[in-house]
């Protein structure tokens, strides 16, 4: 479906039904429902992930980058066009707080000279004990900007680790060896699918 539109096709029928059953599949396994949305907002969040440009009716939230992230994720192995990561709370935590951390240590003042558009995604409460940064970082929460900024910081980091330019000597356990050659993946994307 992603293809289609990137060639300029429009989807037919039977595609606009498999987007929306497919968004309601990430959305349902992702736990982040979403209210009031049909094909067209499907459609809409696709075409702004494959684009980058931004729609007035392409969603964006915890639950729209998960959709986003899989509809781009057939460019796993495009240099140019990658694929998105899923920028949410969970994962901005962690880049956030890591970055966080040695940017500080290294006196940096504003993180966003560095790493312009990455940003925090508030959690949704739960048992995550509130993030304590030593920087201001950007809240990014419905922000196609930090959801793209956070895509591009995390496949520079997967393509490093993949040239072998960041050695750390605990850093195996982290390769995804679905595709049996042992490279650093962005995604699990096939695993859902997978599991219908």
């Amino acid at each position: 479906m992603s293809e289609r539109l990137e060639s300029g096709q429009v989807w037919s029928d039977r595609e606009w039904c498999e987007a929306l059953e497919l968004a309601e599949k990430i959305l349902r396994w992702g736990r982040v429902p979403q209210r009031n949305y049909d094909a067209c907002t499907v459609e809409a969040v696709f075409q702004c992930a494959l684009t980058g440009n931004l729609l007035d009716d392409a969603r964006m939230n915890s639950g729209w980058t998960k959709v986003a992230a899989f509809a781009t994720a057939h460019r796993e192995d495009d240099n140019e066009l990658y694929p998105h990561t899923i920028w949410d709370s969970r994962v901005s935590t962690s880049v956030v707080s890591r970055l966080d951390d040695l940017l500080a240590a290294d006196g940096v003042d504003d993180p966003r000279e560095l790493f312009p558009g990455v940003g925090i995604v508030p959690g949704r409460g739960g048992r995550r004990e509130r993030l304590e940064l030593e920087l201001r970082w950007p809240n990014v929460y419905r922000r196609w900007s930090g959801h793209f900024a956070g895509s591009a910081l995390v496949k520079e980091l997967r393509d490093l680790l993949n040239e072998g330019e960041v050695p750390h000597a605990d850093a195996r356990w982290a390769r995804n060896r679905v595709d049996g050659n042992g490279r650093w993946q962005r995604t699990f994307h096939g695993r859902l699918l997978a599991a219908g």
